[in-house]
C-alpha cells in the first residue's frame, strides 16, 4: 500500500472528508485530493501532522512495504471530524 492509499485509508477509516482533513492541516481540499489520487505529494510538515492526527508512525506513511495491519489497523485510532477542527494549525 502506498502513501496516497494510506492517506485515503486513514481519512475513510476516521469518518472524515477531504474537506474536514485539509481544514484540520490548513490546506485546500483540493491538495487533500491530489494526495489520494498521487497527483501531489504533502510537504514534511504535512506528513508529521497527518501522522499525529491519525496516531500512524512517518515510517508507516512513507513505507510502501508496510502492510496496513501494520499501521492502519494497529496504530490508528481513526479521527472523529471534531477532533480534526482541534488540531492547531
Amino acid at each position: 500500500m502506498n502513501t496516497k492509499s494510506k492517506i485515503h485509508a486513514l481519512r475513510i477509516s476516521g469518518g472524515i472528508t477531504q474537506m474536514q482533513l485539509a481544514a484540520g492541516l490548513g490546506v485546500s481540499f483540493q491538495a487533500v485530493s491530489k494526495w489520494e489520487t498521487d497527483r501531489g505529494y504533502p510537504e514534511t510538515e504535512k506528513m508529521i501532522r497527518i501522522s499525529k492526527l491519525f496516531h500512524v508512525t512517518l515510517d508507516y506513511l512513507l513505507d510502501d512495504e508496510n502492510a496496513p495491519a501494520e499501521g492502519l489497523e494497529k496504530n490508528s485510532g481513526g479521527m472523529k471530524p471534531e477532533e480534526v477542527r482541534k488540531c492547531e494549525r
